[in-house]
């Protein structure tokens, strides 16, 4: 069903955040999700991993974050949340420049 619903959805609005923005997606601005444990969850598959913009630059694509935010809230078990997250990576290669218009957030 996510997977329809991810392939049912126009190319969203390519926004990027930065790693402490992503982990308060997960937390709150005062204690955001720690270090360690975000990075554990992205080598569990339960949070998408970063998208590299240089060697030495990484961001976050928000809608990912969001998508996995809500699927949390709704109450997805790891399993289904592991396939929207690997659905959302797959995604990524199948959607380009052209079709979204890029825009960075915490900077």
């Amino acid at each position: 069903m996510l997977l329809t619903l991810l392939r049912q959805q126009t190319p969203p609005k390519v926004v990027f955040l930065q790693a402490l923005d992503a982990r308060s997606m997960f937390g709150n601005d005062e204690r955001p999700l720690p270090h360690s444990t975000f990075h554990a969850q992205q080598r569990m598959g339960v949070l998408p991993p970063p998208v590299k913009l240089s060697a030495r630059t990484a961001r976050y694509l928000k809608h990912e974050y969001e998508a996995v935010r809500s699927a949390r809230v709704a109450g997805k078990s790891s399993e289904e949340i592991r396939a929207l997250v690997a659905a959302l990576v797959a995604a990524r290669t199948a959607t380009g420049p052209e079709q979204a218009p890029l825009e960075s957030e915490g900077e």
